[in-house]
């Protein structure tokens, strides 16, 4: 791969969409949305996550997609899928009318409380996710109970210890429909291990050619300006239909490049 470190990590990136026509059509809506305005500030990478990207709109909202039923998004989503790009249109929780709230499980701790929800059409199947965060230092284990009740298995077990922080966990919930699909527990940067200890202890859980996809856009994010230090944002967990959880770790994007 040629170019600068910022466009070899795009490439990357890229590669993970599996086809050709899937990876040039997630470059070309990349380019796009950075081209309205949008920011990429986050890339989730996990076995079978291909190639997606989450941006912010700029304050100046140069970047918005008011053709949605709930306005203008605050975040999107970019994501290849058989050859074509997968937009999720996320909006913060004050901007999403309560009738469209999916009812609230009572086994969710009272501290965790909705911050934003997403609405989109997969293959024009209807589908809400739900994201809630805590406000207090909700313990792991409290949490991780909720979500094994929620997906109907056990709970899931990080590769290491997760700490107590106001603040340091979340929890996302997909319906398709008014049925729940898939729980997503979130650990945010701050509730996790010094990152040398994360890198390791969540690779060596990897399988072997994940396990060096997801190191090598850790070096290339580096060389693309990412602090060292500051590599995640948050990992996860999300419930599949076979009872497992699927691992994910959000790593932080490389700040723009300059003109």
């Amino acid at each position: 791969m040629q170019g600068s470190p910022h466009d070899v990590l795009l490439q990357s990136l890229a590669v993970r969409a599996g086809t050709h026509d899937d990876a040039v059509c997630f470059r070309t809506a990349l380019d796009g949305a950075l081209a309205e305005g949008w920011r990429w500030f986050e890339t989730p990478v996990g076995p079978g996550s291909g190639a997606r990207v989450t941006c912010g709109a700029p304050g100046a909202r140069a970047g918005s997609r008011p053709d949605h039923a709930w306005g203008e998004a605050d975040w999107l989503g970019l994501r290849a899928v058989d050859g074509r790009i997968s937009t999720k249109p996320y909006h913060r929780a004050g901007r999403v009318p309560t009738a469209d709230w999916p009812p609230r499980p009572v086994c969710l701790p009272l501290a965790m409380e909705p911050r934003l929800a997403a609405r989109w059409a997969p293959g024009g199947v209807v589908t809400t996710e739900v994201y809630l965060r805590t406000g207090d230092a909700t313990p792991w284990a409290r949490v991780a109970r909720a979500a094994a009740h929620l997906a109907r298995g056990d709970a899931p077990r990080p590769p290491f210890p997760v700490h107590t922080r106001p603040g340091g966990l979340g929890m996302s919930l997909r319906y398709v429909g008014a049925a729940l699909q898939a729980v997503t527990v979130v650990a945010w940067h701050y509730a996790l291990p010094p990152e040398p200890e994360l890198e390791s202890t969540w690779a060596a859980a990897l399988p072997p050619a994940e396990a060096a996809a997801y190191r090598a856009l850790l070096h290339l994010g580096e060389r693309a300006g990412v602090d060292p230090w500051r590599r995640h944002l948050a990992v996860s967990w999300t419930s599949t239909p076979s009872g497992d959880w699927s691992p994910a770790a959000c790593l932080v994007a490389p700040p723009p490049e300059s003109p």
